[in-house]
Formats: C-alpha cells, sequence, structure tokens
C-alpha cells in the first residue's frame, strides 16, 4: 500500500453563477441540454462541504458572466506548494480569457505567475492534463496541451515532466483517464491513450487500478482524494473494494448537472499544494513515451493483453473467504476492459425552431424505395412469428442480383455485424488483424472482443490507404487484412491496379475484407468492383450494406459475399434470426427497385459534385471522396468547427484533432452546410 498524497487538501473553485453550455468542444455537451442553475448550485455547495468535511480547505472566485466554463476551476493554472502558477493557455479561444482572468486571484494570493503562452501565441497548455505523481509532474498531451508545453515547464519550473499521449477523444484532458490515489496507485484508463503512452504508463504507475469503459465514461477517474477520503461521481462496487481496501473513505457526490458539460468532481477543483519536491531536476527533464519497435511511427500494434488491462483485485489475505454470488462477485472477460465506445453520429439540434439536419451519419436523406415501405408493412402484419431463419428469399434474390452462388452469401444485421462474426470465427488471443487508419471506427472494437491485436497502418498524406505498408504489415500472425473502399470517413477509394497488386502479396491464408459499404456512389473508373476480386482471389469477402444507397439504415440488413467456407464460419457464429422478416422483405423490395435506387444515387453523387467544387473554392483541398459525405481536415480545430455547424443546426461527425465527417444529404442542408464554411472560412491550420 503506498503512502498519502502529499497534496490535495487545499482547492479553488469558482461559484457557478453563470455556468451553461454555449458551444460543443467534447462528446458530451449539448447546447440543447442545459444544466439547472438551482440544482447546479446544490451540487456545487455539497461538493465544497464534502471537502471541507473532509480537512481540506476551499478558496472560492468569482465567475465571469461571459465565461461559462469557468467553473471548471481545474482549468485555470498548474499550481504548486511552493506559491507558483503556471497559467492556462487554452487551445479553445473562447475560453482563454478564464485563466486569465485568474490571474489577479493568484497574484494576490502570493502566487509567482508563469505562462506556456497567451493569445493562441506560443504552446497550448491545459493544466486538467497534470498531475504531481511519484517523481513526476505527469502530463497528458494532444487534444488540449501542446507537446511542447513540456519542455516549457521542465525547464520553467527545473522540474522532471513525463509526458502521456491522449488518443481518446472521448477523454481529452488527462484528469479523465488517470487518478492519483496515494503515492502508487492511480485509477488510470488505458484505451485514452496511444500504444507508447500505454507502455509509459504502466512505468509511471507502480499499482495501477485499470477502469472499465464503463467505470471511466461515468467520470470514476475524475475524483480528489483529501486526505483519507476520496470524492467520486461515481464508484462500481469492484472499485469501491479496491479503494475501501486502500484504506480510503469513499464520498460518492451527485455531480450530474456538470457532466452537461463535460466535467465533475476533479474539473471543479484545483488544487493548490501539489508537491512537485520529488521532481526537481538541475535544468529539467522531459521524458516522452517511445515505442519499443522501431516500426512503431509507421504501423501502430495495439495490444489489448498487457499488464494494463488486467483488473486489479483489492488486497487480500489467506484468511478471507472466497467471494461468493452477488453483484461484486461477476467477472468479464479481460479485453472487454480496453474497448473504446463507439460513438454514433449525433442528431441534429437547433433550439430556434428552423430545420436542423443531421449529417453525421451517412444517411440516405430519402424515404424509403417505391413498394418497399408497403412490403415492410405487409411483413410487420406476420411480427408475432419469427422470422426465416435462413434468410433463404433475400438469400435466393441477392445470388441472383450478384450472380454468386447462394451458399457464398450471407446476411446479418448490418455489414458491421458479419464483420464481428468473421473476426470471431476466425480470430482468437495472439492473432492480428490489418487495416488503415484512420478508417472506420468500429474495427478497433470488432477486434479487440476476440481478444486478436490491431496493426493499424496510418494512411498516406491524401487521406489513402497505403496498401505497400499494409501488405508490409502482414505476418505470420495476421489472419484478416480489412480494406475500406470507399475509406470511412475519409473518402477515397482503392485504385483496382493496387489492390490488385496488395491481394498478390497477401498470403492465401490470410482471409482479405473488402468493406463495400459505399460502393454505389464509386464513379472513379479506376476503381475496382470487389465481387471481381473475390472471383479471382478464394481469400476475399465482400461486404456490403443496405443502410447507406438503398435507404435501410433503421432496419439493418448487410451481406456478406465469400468463399463458402469463410460464410459458413459466418453462418455457425450469426446470431439466430438477427434479420427481422420486416428487414428481409424490405432489403428484396429494394433489389426489385433498383431503377430507382440508381437515380437517387446519382442525385446524391451530383451533390457531392457541388459540395464538392464549392468547397474548393472556400479554399478546401478536400479528399477525393468516392462516398456519400466530405471529409474535413480541420486539425485542431475539428471541435470548434462541429459547435459552429451545430450552432447552426447542422450536425456532423467530429474526430477530435483530425477532422470532421460531413454527409451529402438533402440540397437544403447541403446549402446551409456551405453557409457554415463560407462564414469559417478557408482552414485555419
Amino acid at each position: 500500500m503506498g503512502q498519502s498524497l502529499r497534496w490535495g487538501r487545499r482547492y479553488l473553485m469558482v461559484r457557478p453563477e453563470h455556468f451553461r453550455v454555449e458551444y460543443v468542444i467534447n462528446p458530451y455537451m449539448s447546447v440543447s441540454d442545459q444544466p439547472d442553475p438551482a440544482l447546479t448550485l446544490r451540487q456545487w455547495e455539497a461538493l465544497r462541504d464534502a471537502i471541507v468535511a473532509a480537512g481540506g480547505e476551499v478558496e472560492v472566485l468569482d465567475q465571469r458572466e461571459d465565461s461559462p466554463d469557468m467553473v471548471y476551476a481545474m482549468n485555470l493554472g498548474l499550481a504548486d506548494a511552493t506559491g507558483r502558477v503556471m497559467l492556462s493557455h487554452m487551445r479553445f479561444a473562447p475560453r482563454r480569457d478564464e485563466a486569465l482572468s485568474s490571474e489577479p486571484w493568484f497574484t494576490e494570493h502570493g502566487f509567482a505567475v508563469v505562462r506556456t503562452g497567451s493569445g493562441g501565441i506560443g504552446p497550448h497548455f491545459e493544466s486538467g492534463d497534470a498531475f504531481a505523481f511519484g517523481d513526476s509532474l505527469v502530463v497528458g498531451y494532444g487534444p488540449r496541451t501542446d507537446e511542447d508545453a513540456l519542455k516549457h515547464i521542465a525547464i520553467e519550473w527545473g522540474i522532471r515532466v513525463r509526458g502521456l499521449r491522449i488518443a481518446h477523444e472521448g477523454m481529452y484532458h488527462l484528469d479523465l483517464p488517470f487518478c492519483p490515489v496515494d503515492s502508487t496507485h492511480a485509477m488510470v484508463y488505458p484505451p485514452a491513450f496511444d500504444e507508447a503512452s500505454r507502455a509509459a504508463l504502466e512505468r509511471i504507475v507502480p499499482d495501477p487500478i485499470v477502469l472499465t469503459d464503463e467505470e471511466a465514461f461515468a467520470f470514476s477517474a475524475n475524483s480528489i482524494v483529501v486526505g483519507d477520503t476520496i470524492l467520486m461521481p461515481a464508484c462500481s462496487l469492484r472499485l469501491q473494494r479496491i479503494l475501501t481496501g486502500l484504506g480510503l473513505r469513499v464520498v460518492v457526490l451527485d455531480l450530474s448537472e456538470f457532466h452537461k458539460g463535460g466535467g465533475s468532481i476533479r474539473c471543479l477543483t484545483n488544487p493548490l499544494d501539489f508537491d512537485l519536491s520529488g521532481a526537481v531536476v538541475a535544468g529539467g527533464e522531459v521524458h516522452l513515451p517511445a515505442c519499443a519497435d522501431q516500426g512503431c511511427h509507421a504501423v501502430e500494434r495495439v495490444s489489448r493483453v498487457s499488464p494494463m488491462t488486467q483488473t486489479p483485485q483489492p488486497p487480500t489475505s489467506p484468511s478471507q473467504p472466497q467471494e461468493g454470488a452477488g453483484p461484486e462477485a461477476l467477472r468479464f472477460r479481460a479485453a472487454l476492459d480496453g474497448i473504446p465506445a463507439y460513438l454514433p453520429g449525433k442528431p441534429p439540434v437547433r433550439a430556434d425552431g428552423r430545420p436542423a439536419y443531421k449529417l453525421s451519419s451517412n444517411e440516405n436523406p430519402y424515404p424509403p424505395l417505391p413498394g418497399v415501405l408497403e412490403a415492410a408493412a405487409t411483413a410487420a402484419a406476420q411480427m408475432n412469428r419469427y422470422p426465416d431463419l435462413a434468410s433463404s428469399a433475400l438469400l435466393d434474390a441477392l445470388s441472383a442480383r450478384f450472380e454468386v452462388p447462394v451458399n457464398h452469401v450471407a446476411v446479418a444485421t448490418g455489414s458491421v455485424a458479419l464483420l464481428y462474426h468473421l473476426l470471431q470465427a476466425s480470430c482468437e488471443a495472439g492473432d492480428e488483424v490489418v487495416y488503415a487508419w484512420r478508417s472506420f471506427e468500429a474495427y478497433p472494437i470488432a477486434v479487440a472482443l476476440t481478444g486478436a491485436t490491431s496493426v493499424r497502418v496510418p494512411l498516406t498524406a491524401e487521406a489513402r490507404h497505403d496498401l505497400d505498408a499494409m501488405a508490409a504489415a502482414v505476418t505470420d500472425r495476421t489472419k484478416v487484412a480489412i480494406v475500406c473502399t470507399p475509406n470511412n470517413p475519409t473518402g477515397p477509394a482503392v485504385r483496382g491496379d493496387e489492390l490488385r497488386e496488395f491481394l498478390a502479396r497477401v498470403p492465401r491464408n490470410v482471409i482479405v475484407v473488402i468493406d463495400e459499404a459505399y460502393r454505389e456512389f464509386v464513379r472513379d473508373e479506376d476503381t475496382v468492383d470487389g465481387l471481381d476480386l473475390y472471383r479471382e482471389h478464394p481469400n476475399v469477402v465482400v461486404m456490403r450494406t443496405f443502410s447507406k444507397a438503398y435507404g435501410l439504415a433503421g432496419l439493418r440488413v448487410g451481406m456478406a459475399v465469400g468463399p463458402e467456407p469463410v460464410v459458413s464460419a459466418i453462418r455457425k457464429v450469426a446470431l439466430p434470426f438477427g434479420v427481422s422478416h420486416i428487414a428481409q422483405q424490405a432489403a428484396i423490395a429494394s433489389l426489385a427497385a433498383e431503377d430507382a435506387l440508381l437515380e437517387r444515387v446519382e442525385a446524391l453523387v451530383d451533390e457531392r459534385r457541388r459540395v464538392v467544387d464549392a468547397l474548393h473554392e472556400a479554399g478546401w483541398d478536400v479528399a477525393d471522396t468516392q462516398a456519400n459525405f466530405v471529409w474535413m481536415a480541420l486539425g485542431e480545430d475539428t471541435t470548434a468547427f462541429a459547435a459552429a455547424a451545430e450552432a447552426e443546426g447542422i450536425s456532423v461527425r467530429p474526430f477530435a484533432g483530425e477532422g470532421a465527417r460531413v454527409t451529402i444529404g438533402e440540397p437544403e442542408a447541403n446549402d446551409l452546410f456551405l453557409d457554415v464554411v463560407r462564414r469559417w472560412g478557408p482552414p485555419r491550420s
């Protein structure tokens, strides 16, 4: 058991007099879900009183009316017990005045004020990314704090700084996936970090308390320790056993109103007494995570089989009885601990009553094809009966339409379900799955569920698959390689010649999945139909969906075409009666209405051309999209752009720090999106 923390007895808090959600800069915020002022104040006062009851002190700062997020005091600045403070230099411009407005308070209370930058000039640093732990100041960087800020802090204060690169958009500050508990224990959520940082985390934290997905996204790590008390917004029975076993008294407080802004207990409290005495080193030092594998910079190998992914157990003694039945005894596969949450596209919100449009999920904006609604309604009359387990009529229709043997076709609830089934049938711990990144965000989740390892190969500068690098990443451990064409979320399709060359280099005992969810929108003549490659290669499986061009996203139907052994394996692990009778009949009717389908697809392709041309005119060099969406390479401005779009009634799909995917919708939606782009201006970084 580690020693108690030498800090955490004195906090600065900001009274929530003007707390509200005015913009969206993290996945938890929505301007349509405003906090209740009275309840907000009661929750804040309960937290303040709990700190005092635990033996702590609280200083209170008044909130500026024009700074709604100032209540999250953790980001005002990094203060230590010697009377120094490093003011935050916020990445998001509307929040920069928060730290500056706190400078007079720090000065009046005897703190020596320094900063990494100001007004957008100089490295960004947000103190919610920094914790004193062990012999170092541990700093998270990437989404909000720049890597250069670590060097600045180390030199300015003459301390040892250890960096961890945050790589999860839902964990944008270090105070969400990392919480020191005592001198050796810390709650950690490894999926929040890149591979090298997860390895570094194992060295930094001698005794990690690894959070599950559910615990992390309940803000469990956004907690504080005051003496022998830990104040938490949520605590599972498992965590409670571990923490009480360490001698801590667990107090759970309701901070739900503050969760609407993406913060909780740690965000609301700024420790004024960080003890950095053990981190002092002449001249300062910066330790950044590095991969032991030299190829790590080209290929990210994400292994879930690591000590950091094992669930720690509370201290026990031989005399203690074994736990019996009950919620505290439930155990789950270790592979689940490292699986990130799938974040669906947000629905549109517009408080003023004007039209709002969802351009975040790549849905078809048109109603069902002729005859489809009637077929679905007729089928609904039989909802008291189970659907055809074999989906025989649908398989026959697909076999005839695509001229493939019926035993070479499988269906499931979307093409993503077929991928899950295929990986479940072919992969286990120790195996590898190669795919491009960034690509479809369900890939790493599907791989992790099997216990296998994801081998993620970066896209090229043109946001295309690097098939040479992918082929080089295939080893004797590789079971499956996935090619997403057109690539979701960037849009380019793989050319036929490069895909054939890739297949020639991949061993025939490796299954190659060609994910063609957007095939109907492709107009590039240099591409190849995946079904042609399936006919040429015995290890190729093609996956398509009825969710996009066919407009059946709400019914979930996908198909896989591949060699009989692969399809047979998929069927063995598929969920019985997965595709409903309504979905089967709607898909059959959609195939019969292909002429109308092609007209609608062509209309969307025309809209895509119009949108791309307008983006070029506005100064945007967008990737060559062959899908029903465009990719905006916004980098650090992604969340701010998404917020600007949401304010105008457009929901887009942001990938923090990288870019935003925007669906081609109805002309009115596209016009509104282009208006947002024109007001935003050309790329800013």
